[in-house]
């Protein structure tokens, strides 16, 4: 089994502190968070394209949960 890197690592601890914090109910709010939070310094290169795939995987899969209970709300 692959160890994950440095920066997916820390990437996804700072993710989840951020959401366990803001919550998953104002998306905008959790955005520009997750935008003031990231900690690697300047915006180019292998860390912020790690960053930029863990945060869009975290907002995806609030994204989706919503989106189900949302249907089952509907059904």
């Amino acid at each position: 089994m692959l160890k994950e890197s440095h920066w997916r690592t820390t990437s996804k601890k700072i993710i989840r502190e951020i959401i366990g914090r803001i919550g998953i109910s104002d998306t905008e709010k959790l955005k520009l968070e997750l935008r003031n939070a990231y900690p690697f310094g300047e915006r180019k290169y292998y860390p912020y394209k790690i960053w930029m795939n863990e945060c869009h995987k975290a907002l995806g899969h609030i994204r989706r949960n919503s989106h189900q209970r949302n249907l089952k709300n509907v059904m």
